[in-house]
């Protein structure tokens, strides 16, 4: 349920405990940095004298292993395709500039990707992740691995796809089709969507989505039709 507050109050707090009520809903138990004086409780309550709140998670996760190898694999792709092959640039200097562009982009302070300092969050390391994935499809770079296997973040990396014309799967030119990945039964006004090159819509066309999406662990893209008549527009 959404409310407006004018005069919002933000409390650090720790989670102490959980629990499920008899409705199946999660209650959390939370203790606060700082007390809330009753008269500050009331002056928040709605026309109903129901008080709200919105509750943030902090990621305390430090960026995997697995993340590391990821970014330094892109970025490698970054270095071969920059200098017209004569790699004008390493790695790390274009990890720096990749991240400041990142940082700025997000509005965030800058990290080291290194697991010795601590700053890196497995959420920040997956954003960014996305980023380089989406400089490169951008600008033509093509990654050695997979890009359906590197992606962290699948539906964006799919989304993506379609308004740059790539193959989901290969990243080579595509065309978007209408797709039937999940079996269900087609709803009017609701377009399911992936981009695909001719070898991989025919791979699908042949075997069928469904068992296709299943084999390249992916789905169609699901798009009401303001959103299909828009990616059909763009040029």
């Amino acid at each position: 349920m959404e409310t407006k507050v004018e005069n919002a109050k933000n409390i650090l707090a720790k989670v102490t405990a959980t629990r499920f009520n008899k409705e199946g809903q999660q209650e959390i138990l939370i203790t606060l940095d700082e007390s809330i004086i009753g008269y500050q409780l009331e002056r928040y309550k709605n026309g109903k004298g129901e008080l709200y709140g919105e509750f943030t998670l902090f990621d305390n996760r430090i960026i995997t292993a697995q993340q590391r190898k990821k970014i330094h694999a892109i970025l490698s792709d970054i270095v071969k395709s920059s200098g017209n092959g004569k790699h004008a640039y390493d790695v790390e200097s274009i990890k720096e500039d990749m991240k400041l562009m990142f940082c700025e982009s997000k509005g965030i302070d800058e990290f080291s990707t290194s697991e010795l300092t601590g700053d890196c969050t497995v959420t920040t390391a997956s954003e960014f992740i996305t980023f380089l994935l989406d400089f490169c499809l951008e600008y033509g770079i093509p990654i050695s691995d997979p890009p359906i296997e590197v992606a962290e973040d699948l539906k964006h990396q799919l989304i993506k796809c379609l308004y740059e014309r790539k193959c989901a799967i290969c990243w080579k030119p595509g065309m978007v089709y209408p797709v039937n990945t999940t079996g269900a039964k087609k709803v009017p006004g609701r377009h399911e969507l992936m981009c695909l090159c001719a070898e991989h819509y025919q791979e699908a066309d042949s075997m069928g989505h469904k068992r296709f999406a299943d084999k390249q662990h992916v789905l169609g893209v699901l798009m009401n039709h303001e959103q299909f008549i828009k990616l059909k527009n763009k040029r």
